[in-house]
């Protein structure tokens, strides 16, 4: 005769595999199997607004979260710290390079971009609740502050955020001498508009404006028959224009008739000197007295002659002497 089976057994085993299939869809959807990587992290001002869960972003992109935030008294100088302790999820950083390159380990990896400049500094993500986030970025240049105090967790160095280098910046303007020169101002100001005179300023503008616009008015009207003139001067400029060049066509007609009787002057007196020339010849036996005259007469014939000559070459080459003048 076969055994009964036993229906507490049954509902147990049943009971108990629904309870390990619950717990497995936990753990799987809470994450804690992903693989994560641990660090710690120590800033010098405040941290009000960071909470356990708080986000750990890369330019805005979220890799990790707070996995928990401490107080540490150190009991050697009294100094009180507040580590943070982040957990970077490796999954959410993809490496890319050369197809069977070999992949670094993560603390190399790290170590590196710790040398290029990578820093984690806090941010603000909400003004009306007060929550902080954890940023990383890149910050070339700047110092690797590392505490040196949880050996067993790599650190990770941090900057100061932007609100703790403004603070900074105002701490170190001397507020009390810029107020004190600030009241002075308003002081100076106030007992400035408080005068006299510069209650008659008003006043004394809009006259001055007044008379301006009567002289600008005044001026327009004795520009009027300037302006008039003006329009008529180039009309007058053609006209003399016109004059001056029939003057100096007339003028070079005139002078080019000169220049011809003189030159014909010229000739007839180079004439008249050759047939002086053979009358003395003709007079050798004549008085000395008579060669003498005949002689002077000569010479002023020839002088003549030259100047003659000289004025049809001048004439020739300059025929506006006759206007002008000699320079």
């Amino acid at each position: 005769m076969s055994r009964r089976a036993n229906p507490t057994l049954i509902g147990a085993f049943v009971v108990g595999s629904v309870a390990l299939a619950v717990a497995a869809v936990a753990i799987l959807g809470s994450g804690r199997l992903t693989p994560k990587n641990r660090y710690v992290m120590f800033f010098d001002a405040s941290i009000a607004g960071l909470q356990v869960g708080s986000p750990v972003n890369f330019r805005g992109v979220r890799i990790g979260s707070v996995e928990d935030i401490r107080v540490e008294l150190d009991s050697r100088d009294a100094s009180v710290r507040t580590p943070v302790f982040v957990e970077i999820e490796p999954q959410r950083i993809a490496e890319v390079g050369p197809l069977g390159a070999a992949t670094p380990p993560p603390e190399a990896t790290v170590q590196k971009l710790v040398e290029q400049g990578l820093r984690g500094r806090l941010r603000v993500a909400s003004l009306v609740t007060g929550q902080v986030v954890i940023e990383f970025d890149f910050f070339p240049g700047s110092e690797i502050r590392l505490a040196g105090l949880h050996h067993e967790v790599p650190e990770l160095p941090t900057v100061p955020s932007a609100m703790e280098e403004l603070t900074e910046a105002l701490e170190g303007l001397p507020i009390e001498e810029l107020m004190a020169s600030l009241v002075n101002s308003v002081k100076t100001i106030e007992g400035l508009l408080g005068k006299p005179e510069l209650q008659e300023t008003p006043a004394l503008l809009n006259q001055t404006l007044t008379d301006v616009q009567r002289l600008i008015a005044h001026v327009d009207q004795r520009l009027g028959p300037v302006a008039e003139s003006l329009e008529q001067i180039p009309e007058v400029t053609a006209d003399a224009l016109d004059d001056v060049s029939r003057l100096v066509k007339t003028t070079d007609e005139k002078v080019a008739s000169l220049s011809e009787d003189l030159e014909a002057t010229s000739q007839a007196a180079r004439a008249a000197m050759v047939q002086a020339e053979k009358t003395l010849a003709g007079l050798d036996g004549t008085g000395a007295e008579i060669q003498y005259e005949l002689a002077v007469t000569l010479r002023e014939v020839a002088a003549a002659a030259r100047a003659l000559r000289v004025m049809a070459e001048t004439l020739e080459q300059r025929p506006e002497s006759l206007l002008r003048g000699k320079k």
